[in-house]
């Protein structure tokens, strides 16, 4: 791992300066930095052994504490040596610069969720920063990566996770700190997370707060706000409000709109001001929609309840699914366009299908079946199926009547076209009769995952146009008279 390979090279600086006295190994701050640095991305990022178990650099966030605590020491113990006059001395080449402790701040954000004490312990040190750092003061990303550990921690601690990072924002802004795209996405995303009633509100107001902040910038980066506005979509769709899908749906028209209901407001506002216009919707904002749709209210699992309030529930959302996947298809046939379908997207329109179709509708229905074969189908013509599609694939089948008629059909399904080459390079047809043989990637032909990469979205290639453009015109209304 690099991390350790960096932590070795500086003890042997280390040994080589302080036992040798070889004043040309002598460590300073960019080397111990250089090591924390290394340490912090192997928290946000783990690598796997050969065995794709274990990471390499277990416990990465204290392994990159330690480091800083011993530039912190050193740095204080030449210090004293001098006398404090650190100004005329080495002492300042070990001085911890604010990256040095960035590092330390964002390396415990990434570990939250593994580790119980992560976010407390982001918070602590950039309480030291704030209090002890001397010449190294909090920054922005200082301030960025702790609201970014509450973010994560309201995954777990809801809403009151939510508000310390709102918190933070406010300490950051007494400091005179301007927040950036990044704080204002993590503040929204820790509302997100935290599946409250309340945080479609919140999330919107911090959306209207990045707006106005983004109309006194001369410019701005839309990439970076369209992962703001895609969280603000996302504490709608997860919210499990009856309204949810209301509120995620009239964002997304935002975006497609390129704002024009803003457009009037901004058009009467001083001319000082930078018009701001929202993002357009890319692939995850109809994804995040479409999870909305599956666990929209009522679609809890598979045997969901009857009556005539449910069922208006479950027409909705599955309404609302096929337009947002047939819009998905038709735009994938554009070159430029920002819509791809992605493994993702097959997926959880099959579980959506699944979850939100009445127990009885799927056991006596006919449709049920057409449907879910046409949207694997689809999934198998642009190339996007992988393990997830598979088990939603899946999960669907075996909500049929019986076992052998879930397990004929998904046979029928994976086998379709199935084909090998034999060393004379003659294709033919494979015979799959064992249900389970067949729920591996590696057991589908390679065509069907031709454009799938390891995230589970586009690969290099991207989705062929030319076939996205086939199936936008085959399924612009292929829903509409075959709704389960």
């Amino acid at each position: 791992m690099a991390a350790n390979y960096a932590e070795q090279w500086l003890h042997h600086m280390e040994k080589e300066y302080y036992e040798y006295g070889n004043a040309d190994a002598r460590p300073n701050v960019v080397s111990y930095t250089a090591v924390i640095s290394a340490f912090a991305r192997c928290s946000s990022h783990p690598q796997k052994n050969t065995n794709n178990k274990t990471p390499h650099t277990p416990h990465a966030a204290n392994r990159s504490e330690s480091v800083l605590l011993r530039l912190l020491q050193l740095s204080t113990r030449e210090c004293d040596e001098a006398g404090g006059n650190s100004v005329q001395t080495t002492a300042q080449q070990l001085t911890p610069d604010v990256m040095a402790y960035n590092s330390v701040i964002s390396a415990w954000a990434n570990t939250v969720g593994k580790d119980p004490l992560a976010t407390k312990n982001s918070e602590r040190w950039l309480k030291i920063l704030l209090e002890e750092g001397g010449a190294a003061e909090a920054d922005a990303v200082s301030f960025n990566s702790v609201i970014n550990a509450y973010a994560r921690e309201a995954t777990y601690n809801g809403s009151k996770a939510a508000k310390r990072a709102e918190q933070w924002f406010m300490d950051m802004k007494i400091r005179g700190i301007e927040p950036t795209t990044i704080t204002y996405g993590s503040l929204i995303k820790a509302w997100s997370n935290s599946r409250s009633p309340e945080a479609p509100e919140r999330a919107e107001f911090w959306l209207q707060a990045y707006r106005q902040q983004q109309q006194q910038q001369v410019g701005h980066n839309r990439q970076d706000a369209i992962i703001v506005y895609n969280s603000a979509v996302n504490a709608w769709a997860t919210s499990g409000r009856s309204d949810s899908l209301d509120g995620a749906i009239r964002l997304i028209s935002e975006m497609e709109n390129g704002g024009s209901n803003l457009r009037q407001k901004l058009l009467d506002a001083p001319s000082t001001l930078y018009k701001f216009t929202p993002p357009p919707p890319d692939t995850i904002t109809y994804n995040t929609l479409l999870k909305g749709c599956s666990s929209f209210p009522g679609g809890g699992s598979n045997k969901v309840k009857n009556g005539p309030t449910h069922s208006k529930l479950h027409e909705k959302a599955l309404s609302i699914a096929f337009k947002t996947y047939n819009h998905m298809l038709i735009s994938s046939s554009s070159r430029s366009s920002r819509v791809q379908p992605d493994s993702h997207t097959f997926s959880i329109i099959l579980s959506c299908i699944s979850r939100q179709t009445p127990y009885a509708e799927k056991r006596n229905n006919p449709s049920y079946k057409e449907i879910i074969a046409k949207i694997f189908h689809d999934c198998c013509t642009l190339g996007m199926v992988n393990d997830i599609v598979l088990s939603a694939l899946k999960n669907a089948c075996s909500c049929l009547p019986d076992e052998g008629i879930s397990n004929k059909f998904f046979t029928e399904l994976t086998t379709d076209n199935f084909t090998t080459k034999n060393s004379d390079g003659v294709v033919s047809s494979s015979s799959k009769d064992d249900y389970n043989t067949i729920t591996s990637i590696h057991n589908i032909p390679a065509q069907w995952k031709i454009n799938v990469h390891a995230g589970g979205g586009l690969g290099r290639s991207q989705a062929p146009t030319e076939r996205a453009m086939l199936l936008s015109r085959q399924k612009k209304n292929v829903f509409r008279s075959s709704n389960p």
